[in-house]
């Protein structure tokens, strides 16, 4: 497990637990704080990430992936974790294969792990049919699904899924929860929206920020509706 935590970093079990214990940033000495965060996840959960714009969601994200660092508290990770921000698109020149297979070359996969890898992101995105198709002939909501594949490819413990819903239609959103359910079947998967529908049905767990705040974090039972009511 690698812990990122304010000030240093270090290693220590190799629980596959998401803990996040009294994290708080600053993006300058004097600008508004964010926070302070504490909950824990687990893999086989998947958690919705609510608030509005601005609510500190993709800061949060950041700051588990180890892009950013805490100002106070700290992050403990178990496995490797894939962040995928929001707008992540992909050059299609490539066919979607292949485009699956260099990006596992660039996370280190083993050559002799690459094919069943990339075969197991195809299956999990539901782009087995169109693996030969080149990228720039995808919809867009194929192209979301190629995005979420690419980070599969080094069989992350934990997927940071920022806004993936963002600019797609009704179907394609509703292609898309399936894909985050079959997904967070064995993996933890944290996935943000400011558009409640497009998680209600998907996640069993909650983190409900309200402007730098941590509002609510748990299971999706009746507080996760009310949770629900207020994001707008």
């Amino acid at each position: 497990m690698l812990q990122r935590s304010a000030g240093r970093h270090a290693l220590t079990t190799n629980d596959s637990t998401l803990g996040v214990e009294s994290v708080a940033y600053r993006y300058t000495a004097t600008g508004p704080r964010l926070g302070p965060f504490t909950f824990s996840a687990h893999p086989g959960q998947i958690w919705a990430v609510l608030g509005s714009n601005g609510a500190g969601k993709s800061t949060l994200f950041r700051l588990i992936a180890g892009e950013l660092r805490p100002t106070e508290g700290s992050v403990r990770l178990g496995g490797t974790t894939e962040l995928i921000p929001q707008g992540a698109a992909i050059p299609g020149r490539l066919t979607v294969t292949q485009t699956l297979d260099y990006l596992a070359l660039l996370r280190h996969v083993p050559r002799d792990q690459r094919a069943s890898n990339v075969a197991e992101a195809l299956r999990l995105v539901d782009l087995v049919d169109l693996a030969d198709t080149r990228v720039r002939k995808l919809s867009g909501g194929q192209h979301r699904r190629l995005v979420i594949g690419q980070a599969l490819v080094a069989r992350p413990m934990t997927l940071l899924m920022d806004e993936p819903s963002a600019g797609l239609d009704l179907d394609q959103r509703a292609t898309l929860r399936s894909t985050v359910a079959a997904i967070g079947q064995e993996r933890l998967v944290l996935i943000s929206s400011h558009i409640v529908e497009d998680l209600a049905g998907v996640a069993d767990h909650v983190l409900h920020l309200a402007e730098g705040r941590l509002v609510f974090a748990g299971s999706n039972d009746q507080n996760l509706w009310m949770a629900l009511g207020e994001v707008t």
